[in-house]
């Protein structure tokens, strides 16, 4: 059976938890568009995997490598995914290894 895309994502969410970079990367297009919206140190458009790579990266150093999101819902369509997620309470992080 063909995994759906709502599967798919969470797997990538799953698999960056687990520092399986490679894994995570396999899940997106080439010419993948990842957007943080907003006005903070992240937000922006990152093109590519080279670039997703870059921002996986900035966030871990901002975050001194202890960071965690927990998946709450995702929508996903044809050729189009979004995650909705919080940051996990106090306790809930971890410290990511360097890929």
């Amino acid at each position: 059976m063909i995994p759906t895309n709502s599967t798919i994502i969470r797997k990538a969410y799953d698999d960056f938890a687990n520092g399986n970079i490679p894994a995570v990367l396999e899940a997106f297009d080439k010419s993948i568009t990842w957007h943080v919206p907003g006005h903070s140190p992240l937000s922006g458009d990152y093109k590519g995997h080279e670039e997703v790579v870059g921002f996986f990266k900035h966030t871990l150093a901002l975050c001194g490598g202890i960071f965690a999101i927990e998946v709450h819902h995702v929508l996903a369509e044809e050729d189009v995914g979004r995650a909705g997620y919080a940051e996990p309470k106090a306790g809930r992080s971890k410290r990511l290894s360097k890929w």
